[in-house]
């Protein structure tokens, strides 16, 4: 690429800035640019990785890139001249995987991250507080994360009588992150959680030996009391709240991947056909096997009235296996200490064929969650033998591939079905640990975070943050980035140090290989002639900053669409 991170010498970089070969060449008389952008460090993210000093925007899209005289060509009296003064611009972050419904309705629950409530016992007294503050017979939601039972002192989650005695009389619901949870009685009753059943409406349920539910629910999405929120609440949510969310952290496009009930609301909302401040995929999932998606999919299209340059339906989303993190991804082996234990899977491999199939007939993409080595594999033999099927081409992603667990051949076999691999590379820090002591070192040290083995095998790892509110500090795209770049852990020490990306294939994960995850390559995530102009303003030169101080870097200015939406205060 032509260039890299600090290593790269004065004089490339001035090389680089200087090309003029970054735009189309100007006519006798080249059209007017609403705006010009000069004196920057403008980081293209072309395929060749030219640096240029000026860009130029028109109705929306870059014009034209280069020199600060070449791109003035395309300037008059009315255009908009704006002075970078040396400053950084990278094209906007494409978050490719997101729940910011889910995040910011976690804002009202009760925080019990193992970084803020160091044990059981305290989150059991926090617990009771909070239902003596709740009216009688309302909900009582506790949000944890899948690390707590690696940080909390007991080293588990709590049990359901342990929930009833907290908060007597209040159906309890501890979220251990969002693939598992724990119901005390009451929440049982209220949900209808049935005796005997182990697999109910797609969730897996635990029971006791004598067949009653012991609280413990799997993938238990439709069960929620919060699956589906109200219209009012869902469109503030869409039109003002994840734009607030997203524009600040630098994001231009985010995937909001949301439960199938909370669909309708962002529908009417594109339906008006608004212009947002934030473009806008959406993707919708039922239950975590896809057995309950509606039989006529082509009903989930936007409305015709909606532009799909702001509001997309890209596709549903599945949950092959849980999750390693709360040991139920689908293993071929075991986890540590286990020789019984590994994982499941939400489909027999007939039945993932049979969906995998559905949704490719009707054109729509598939986001496969898939975070053991066994779920890789029957992923790839679905999306295989769908495409011998023939048909058009559509998006096949695997979630989280080469994030805990890679398996047999996958990585020639994604890159030959050009099956997109979406990452989130920042659980380094916060899920490493976790992984290594579900998986056991031999196989963790070989499996897990393998960004650079997939980037050698040809692939071109996604950027999706995975927002839920569950991780703290994820939401950062710079932590993702530093994380890529150190392999530094939540504990100081450093994981699998060579498996460390260069600077360029961390923005290109964060931008124009995101793009290509959704679909999105023409138009995104990259700064050339045509593409929309949806770009990010920097602090600090991300090219030269020391790596163990990316995240400190702050977007001052998010451009979409031609168009400044967010400025930082006080510049």
């Amino acid at each position: 690429m032509g260039y890299r991170l600090s290593f790269v010498t004065a004089a490339l970089i001035c090389n680089a800035i200087m090309s003029p070969v970054l735009s189309a060449t100007p006519e006798n008389k080249p059209l007017t640019a609403d705006a010009v952008y000069v004196n920057g460090k403008v980081v293209t993210m072309d395929a060749a990785g030219h640096v240029v000093q000026a860009l130029a925007i028109r109705d929306g899209k870059i014009l034209a890139t280069g020199t600060n005289k070449f791109v003035k060509r395309y300037a008059d009296s009315a255009t908009k001249v704006v002075d970078l003064k040396g400053r950084t611009v990278l094209p906007g972050f494409i978050d490719n995987h997101a729940h910011p419904q889910i995040a910011i309705r976690m804002q009202t629950y009760l925080d019990a991250h193992f970084s803020v409530v160091p044990s059981l016992a305290v989150m059991l007294e926090k617990l009771s507080e909070r239902a003596k503050a709740t009216p009688p017979g309302d909900w009582v939601i506790v949000a944890g994360s899948a690390a707590n039972t690696t940080y909390y002192t007991e080293k588990r989650n709590p049990t359901r009588r342990e929930l009833d005695d907290a908060a007597p009389g209040y159906p309890v619901l501890y979220l251990n992150g969002p693939h598992t949870m724990v119901a005390n009685s009451l929440a049982l009753t209220k949900m209808a959680v049935k005796h005997g059943e182990k697999t109910q409406k797609g969730a897996f349920v635990e029971l006791d030996e004598s067949g009653a539910p012991t609280g413990v629910i799997h993938e238990g999405s439709p069960f929620f009391p919060e699956l589906k929120l109200p219209a009012e609440l869902l469109q503030r949510y869409v039109k003002e709240e994840i734009p607030a969310y997203f524009l600040p952290r630098g994001y231009t496009t985010v995937t909001d991947i949301m439960p199938l009930p909370n669909y309708d609301a962002v529908r009417q909302v594109a339906a008006t056909g608004a212009h947002m401040p934030i473009r806008y995929v959406t993707v919708v999932f039922a239950d975590a096997g896809g057995k309950y998606l509606p039989k006529d999919l082509s009903k989930l299209a936007m409305p015709p009235s909606a532009d799909p340059d702001w509001f997309r339906f890209a596709g549903i989303k599945i949950w092959l296996d849980g999750d390693i993190p709360v040991r139920t991804g689908f293993l071929l082996g075991n986890y540590a200490g286990e020789p019984n234990a590994h994982g499941f899977s939400t489909n027999t491999q007939q039945e993932l064929n049979t969906l995998v199939s559905r949704v490719h007939e009707a054109g729509l993409g598939l986001f496969m969650h898939c975070t053991g080595d066994r779920a890789n594999v029957m992923a790839l033999d679905a999306y295989e033998q769908a495409q011998k099927q023939g048909g058009p081409k559509t998006l096949m992603r695997i979630e989280h591939l080469g994030v805990f667990m890679l398996g047999p051949d996958v990585l020639p076999r994604a890159k030959a079905l050009d099956v997109k691999a979406i990452v989130t590379p920042g659980w380094i820090y916060t899920l490493s640990a976790v992984t290594v002591n579900n998986l056991g070192a031999a196989i963790a040290n070989v499996q897990a975070f393998q960004f650079k083995k997939m980037i050698e095998a040809g692939l071109e790892p996604a950027y999706g943050s995975d927002l839920t509110g569950f991780q703290r500090g994820t939401d950062n795209p710079f932590m993702h980035i530093q994380a890529l770049i150190t392999r530094r852990a939540a504990d100081g020490s450093i994981f699998l140090p060579k498996q460390a990306v260069t600077m360029d294939q961390a923005l290109r994960m964060m931008t124009i290989w995101a793009a290509k995850g959704i679909g999105d390559e023409k138009t995104k995530g990259s700064l050339e002639p045509g593409k929309f102009a949806d770009m990010i303003v920097l602090s600090d030169d991300i090219m030269t900053i020391d790596p163990t101080k990316i995240t400190s870097i702050k977007v001052t200015e998010t451009i979409v669409g031609g168009e400044r939406v967010y400025q930082r205060p006080g510049g």
